[in-house]
């Protein structure tokens, strides 16, 4: 399968979007990260409802999660807004973690149905995203020009157990969109450090595309 190689020198803007509970000294340290993947790209965070009024860490609860689900289903207006105001939108990418990921996946499924609009890239990261059919999966390759990564890890036990409380089905980001659309690219981490193509349903073949 044949997919354009990222360059993060051609990245004017990095758009991340934080998972589930980040907030503080983690959010902090993420966006460090990110500047130094990205040295010549401006990093946006794009915040969300995370947190209460006073912006106070909530307890972590099934309520709390079930909650907050809720509040990544409408968030991704905010980004989509965020991407409209980049100079240009081609040379974006989307980071999306754990419900992060879901307001990614949201935001590019609505720019591919209903506008012009698209990112550059898009990187998925244990995305708490339920498995759906190719025809969604299209939409959402629509709103980005090239390809969207989606890395899970099968034994991420925490994604599992929060992303049960709304869905009887694993997320997407610990056993993959198992998509066979080619500018979906599902990475499984390996207990080597390793990152691994998932097999590719069509051709039945692994592909090794990063170790350390």
């Amino acid at each position: 399968m044949a997919t354009e190689r990222m360059d993060p020198t051609r990245v004017e803007t990095v758009h991340w979007v934080s998972g589930f509970m980040t907030h503080g000294s983690d959010e902090s340290a993420q966006l460090q990260f990110l500047q130094e993947l990205f040295p010549l790209s401006k990093v946006a965070h794009c915040e969300w409802g995370n947190f209460d009024s006073d912006n106070r860490l909530k307890r972590i609860t099934r309520k709390t999660y079930s909650y907050a689900s809720k509040e990544a289903d409408r968030a991704h207006l905010e980004l989509i807004d965020k991407i409209e105001n980049d100079e240009r939108p081609l040379r974006s990418i989307l980071i999306g973690h754990s419900l992060g990921g879901r307001i990614v996946v949201n935001a590019l499924s609505e720019m591919g149905t209903h506008g012009a609009l698209r990112a550059g890239y898009a990187v998925l990261l244990g995305a708490a995203v339920e498995a759906r059919n190719e025809e969604f999966w299209q939409t959402v390759v629509n709103g980005c020009r090239n390809t969207i990564y989606n890395v899970c890890d099968y034994e991420d036990e925490i994604l599992g157990a929060l992303f049960s409380v709304r869905h009887q089905a694993k997320a997407v980001g610990q056993v993959g969109t198992r998509s066979e659309n080619g500018h979906i690219v599902d990475l499984q981490l390996c207990p080597e450090g390793r990152i691994s193509a998932l097999k590719n349903a069509t051709s039945g073949r692994r592909k090794r595309i990063l170790a350390d």
